[in-house]
C-alpha cells in the first residue's frame, strides 16, 4: 500500500470534532474510496483541554496553527477555526492564505468547508473555492462526510 498522506487539523470545534470523529470512525472506508492511505496526523487548537467527546491521543497537538502548517510531514490542512480563534479572525484570508503558502497550492485550487458566511467570506477573499455544510457555496453539503463523494 501507498505511504499514508498526513493530515493536519486546524480547529476542534464542532466540525473539527467531526472531522475527527469521521477519520477515528470510518478512515477503512476513507482509505478504500481513495485508493491511499489518509492519516490525522496532528491538531491544532488554541483550547486542547475541553473535552470534545474524542479521543486526541496520538495525535501531534499544537495551540498555533502555524507550527502545524510549517511541519514538514503534513501534506494536507483542513482549516476549520471560527471566526474569533485568530488575531486577524475570519472573513479575514490569513489562515486560508498560509496554508495555501506552506503546501504551495494557489488558493484558486484550494477548498475551504465551513458553516457560516465568516467561512465564505474567508474563502472568497483567499481567492478559494468554498464547500458550504448547510450554507450556500461553490459546493452545498448536507453532511460533512458527502465531502469524501466529491475528493
Amino acid at each position: 500500500m501507498a505511504s499514508p498522506v498526513r493530515v493536519g487539523l486546524v480547529g476542534l470545534g464542532t466540525i473539527g470534532t467531526g472531522v475527527v470523529r469521521l477519520f477515528q470512525e470510518h478512515g477503512a472506508d476513507i482509505d478504500r474510496r481513495l485508493g491511499f492511505p489518509l492519516r490525522l496526523a496532528a491538531i491544532a487548537d488554541i483550547d486542547l483541554v475541553t473535552d470534545r467527546g474524542v479521543s486526541l491521543d496520538g495525535y501531534a497537538l499544537h495551540r498555533d496553527f502555524k507550527a502545524l502548517i510549517d511541519d514538514p510531514a503534513i501534506d494536507i490542512v483542513i482549516e476549520l477555526v471560527g471566526g474569533t480563534d485568530v488575531a486577524r479572525p475570519k472573513p479575514a484570508p490569513d489562515m486560508v492564505l498560509a496554508a495555501c503558502e506552506r503546501l504551495a497550492v494557489a488558493p484558486a485550487a484550494s477548498w475551504v468547508v465551513g458553516d457560516t458566511a465568516y467561512d465564505r467570506d474567508a474563502a472568497r477573499a483567499a481567492g478559494a473555492r468554498f464547500a458550504g455544510l448547510g450554507i450556500e457555496g461553490d459546493l452545498t453539503l448536507e453532511r460533512l462526510a458527502d465531502v469524501l463523494v466529491h475528493l
